[in-house]
């Protein structure tokens, strides 16, 4: 993993951090897909696995022509809002495997993302009670 993903940061206003959303992704590779990548709503790929696309290291050695490579979608939304898109590759003749997968990543993205985002509530919510609770004992 890159420096970038496991600092923690996070990609645009996404409530997991970049080596959370990656460790979801990275179960496409798993899985048998060759590259996945989460865009966000503008089309900017935010979080990219895989080969590096400058050597056209696709297949992991394995040589076949590019036309037989095939690319799928599938949209991550959290609370009825499109929030970005997940994008996998693989060999064409397997697309049906594909669809299942790139389905299954942005399902499990969108519900991480959910519980990331419910534990921020949570979390300031809890900060506001206890400076309600501080602010109640220094007047007392």
């Amino acid at each position: 993993m890159s420096e970038a993903l496991t600092a923690g940061l996070r990609p645009w206003n996404c409530a997991l951090s970049t080596a959370q959303v990656a460790g979801v992704l990275e179960c496409a590779i798993r899985w048998g897909a060759h590259e996945v990548a989460l865009r966000d709503t503008d089309g900017s790929v935010q979080v990219h696995i895989g080969p590096d696309a400058e050597h056209g290291d696709v297949g992991a050695g394995h040589l076949r022509a590019y036309s037989e490579i095939a690319t799928t979608q599938a949209p991550v939304v959290v609370r009825e809002v499109l929030v970005g898109e997940v994008e996998v590759s693989g060999w064409a003749e397997e697309r049906a495997l594909l669809e299942t997968i790139v389905q299954t990543c942005a399902t499990r993205l969108a519900e991480a993302w959910q519980v990331a985002h419910e534990i921020d509530n949570l979390a300031s919510e809890i900060v506001h009670a206890y400076e309600e609770l501080h602010l109640l004992y220094d007047l007392g």
